[in-house]
């Protein structure tokens, strides 16, 4: 579920004061629990800690029971998969640091802007090769992603400023591949 689908679920729900929180039925008061524990999977999943076997778990454990806690993990950790997660994007005045997770559209795809001109790279690791090309989001958060081999790969076609969508798979080792990609019709490109 993505975070636009749980803000939207949340609305559902009545009003939350001190007050009505016990007049609420028990599929609203069931309900607000697993928007919570999904909250509290994607929040683990953007920091790498381990959720299920974490201490953050345990009250979603005994209020919704192992096995539902376990359906709301692995539909969230389905829905990470699908995201690119950036790594210290803020850093606060104590020099904490936050990351932020870019999700897919309603459309299935990441939309973002070409920022730099796609680059030839290649991994030592499993000896391929690949363009990679690096993307702003809407927030103008800035990433890069590795273009698979069954992507269009036409450098001539990844122009800075072109919007373009992705679908993101991540590699074994952290390198976000696109695995598909659509080219969006910029506003300029629409008038003309």
């Amino acid at each position: 579920m993505t975070s636009k689908q749980i803000v939207e679920l949340k609305k559902t729900l009545p009003p939350i004061t001190r007050l009505n929180y016990d007049s609420w039925s028990e599929e609203e008061k069931q309900l607000d629990k697993e928007i919570s524990c999904r909250e509290m999977i994607n929040s683990c999943l953007s920091y790498k800690t381990d959720f299920l076997n974490s201490k953050y778990s345990e009250d979603y454990i005994k209020e919704l029971g192992k096995d539902r806690v376990k359906e709301l993990y692995n539909e969230q950790l389905k829905h990470f998969n699908n995201c690119v997660l950036i790594n210290n994007v803020y850093e606060d005045s104590e020099g904490v640091t936050y990351n932020s997770v870019v999700e897919p559209e309603d459309d299935g795809y990441i939309h973002c802007e070409i920022v730099e001109d796609p680059i030839f790279n290649s991994a030592i690791e499993t000896n391929e090769t690949y363009f990679s090309v690096k993307l702003k989001d809407k927030y103008g958060n800035l990433f890069s992603v590795a273009l698979s081999p069954n992507v269009n790969n036409n450098c001539e076609e990844y122009s800075i400023g072109r919007e373009i969508g992705i679908k993101v798979e991540k590699t074994n080792l952290g390198i976000y591949k696109a695995v598909d990609v659509t080219f969006l019709q910029n506003e300029k490109e629409a008038e003309i």
